[in-house]
């Protein structure tokens, strides 16, 4: 059914509605014919279970009367009885408290294997403050770290990027320009840090500098912007402050240099619009916006930008780069940036990295690029996929969308529930004939448990009357007790059986 869901669209597109029908219902049929097998092994389970007790006292009475000779009281009888209730449920805990224990075991041996892993190095503050490059020098690594087949490996990395300043990772699709990226990331231990969020709300908002402060920015931190946009399902507003304190200017600033307010001004509520479970509500320009405004919002020195300019269209890329990347938000900042947006791109770039063959062929600046080698920079693809959403052009329209509510409130109603309600309900869970019969053998079951006790009780009353005629009834009593007996057994069998049934 997954895999139906998930390509419906082919399905649909393909006409093949009718294969994919046979095949859902051969499997619903494989399906039922299992839940059969073990609503079966269900009931006689129960039954054994309710039966057991039973058979034990019939089993008794019947050795105590017969072979034993010995008369059967009521004192006798019901203590009996309840004895043996008693040890029914000391015997009923067993089982739980076995699986209690074994998974007690269970949980132990996460903890232990858990408690037993290697201790993480704190990292040594000194060290981070002291940091004014992201570099690897003569560097082979392996993505993923994990896979013992080298699925990309990246060979003789000697890479420095300036601090502070624009760098520039380019190359041929498919050169896995990503994995540097990773690879800076994951070197730069100091800066896989957590955010500290308690901040001095009241000084930053004193600051005259609206767009940035130094007691905001944090020299140890990294923002991270990948290709394939992670957003909340939340309003826009919480997807870009993302836990942050809200301050006003940033926070405006940082819209407009996103490109943001355009598509502010299509939605009734602005920046409150819900996005959506994995942003479902926009398109992949917006999203990649909105990813790209959380970072330059957040409190992080150093900012990775996987090619963020190829989400949007040609003149939102120029807008990005001119008032954002270019802009005061991100001034003293680090901001590594992969692109194939190179031509809008290198003249402001101060550092270069060429990607060919899992190699970085060439680093440097714009100008010792050109020296070495102008041939290469002009075989990158400038190509870039163009978001077909007219809500980050300048349109001028008439109407006003509304906002899509995602999760609307649920409707209650006061006072008691009405009686079509409650028929509505038992109705969806069986007719008339199926709860006839339910309650019938719910209520024949109670009918004849009391009968049991009553058939006792007349049964220990029989021996104060002749001994002959005591000893004449003693194989009826015997055999009408284990009678009852065996319809409760068949009561609880019937229960069980249309309760699996429906």
């Amino acid at each position: 059914m997954n895999e139906l869901l998930q390509g419906i669209r082919q399905i649909k597109l393909f006409a093949w509605e009718s294969n994919w029908t046979k095949r859902i219902i051969k499997s619903r049929e494989i399906e039922l014919s299992y839940l059969g097998k073990t609503c079966i092994a269900d009931i006689i389970f129960l039954c054994i279970w309710h039966g057991t007790p039973l058979l034990i006292i019939s089993i008794a009475f019947f050795s105590f009367t017969k072979l034993q000779e010995q008369e059967l009281t009521a004192p006798i009888a019901f203590a009996a009885i309840e004895v043996y209730h008693e040890l029914e449920s000391a015997l009923t805990i067993i089982p739980g408290t076995i699986i209690d224990v074994l998974e007690m075991y269970v949980s132990l041996d996460r903890v232990q294997k858990y408690l037993a892993k290697a201790e993480v190095n704190n990292m040594d503050s000194s060290f981070v403050h002291a940091l004014d490059t992201i570099k690897m020098e003569d560097a082979t690594t392996t993505w993923p770290i994990d896979s013992q087949d080298q699925v990309f490996q990246l060979k003789d990395l000697n890479i420095v990027f300036p601090k502070n300043q624009i760098s520039l990772i380019c190359g041929a699709t498919g050169e896995a320009k990503i994995t540097h990226d990773y690879v800076y990331s994951a070197s730069s231990n100091p800066f896989y840090s957590t955010l500290d969020q308690s901040i001095d709300i009241a000084s930053i908002q004193a600051s005259q500098d609206t767009t940035i402060s130094a007691s905001w920015i944090l020299p140890e931190a990294v923002a991270y912007v990948p290709q394939t946009a992670w957003l909340q399902n939340d309003t826009i507003k919480n997807n870009i402050l993302f836990g942050l304190p809200f301050v006003s200017s940033r926070y405006q600033a940082t819209i407009y240099a996103c490109a943001l307010d355009k598509n502010f001004s299509y939605l009734n509520d602005d920046d409150e619009t819900e996005i959506g479970e994995k942003g479902i509500t926009f398109s992949g320009g917006q999203k990649a916006r909105v990813t790209l405004a959380r970072a330059v919002y957040s409190r992080a020195q150093n900012i990775f930008l996987d090619d963020v300019l190829s989400a949007v269209d040609a003149y939102t890329a120029r807008q990005l780069y001119h008032k954002c990347l270019l802009g005061p938000l991100v001034k003293s900042r680090t901001i590594i940036l992969i692109t194939h947006h190179v031509s809008l791109c290198i003249q402001n770039c101060t550092y270069v990295v060429l990607v060919k063959n899992g190699r970085t062929q060439i680093t440097g600046s714009p100008l010792e690029i050109k020296k070495k080698s102008k041939k290469s920079i002009d075989k990158v693809s400038l190509t870039s996929n163009t978001e077909s959403n007219p809500s980050i052009v300048d349109i001028h329209s008439s109407t006003k969308k509304s906002p899509k509510v995602l999760v609307e409130e649920e409707k209650r109603f006061d006072g008691t529930a009405k009686l079509k309600f409650y028929k509505k309900y038992l109705g969806l869970y069986g007719h008339w004939f199926f709860w006839t019969a339910f309650l019938s053998v719910i209520i024949g079951y109670r009918i004849f448990d009391i009968t049991f006790t009553w058939w006792i009780k007349q049964w220990a009353q029989s021996y104060e009357s002749d001994k002959a005629q005591k000893a004449y009834s003693l194989y009826a009593y015997l055999c009408i007790f284990a009678m009852i007996n065996m319809i409760n057994i068949f009561l609880v069998g019937f229960k069980y059986t249309l309760t699996f049934w429906k």
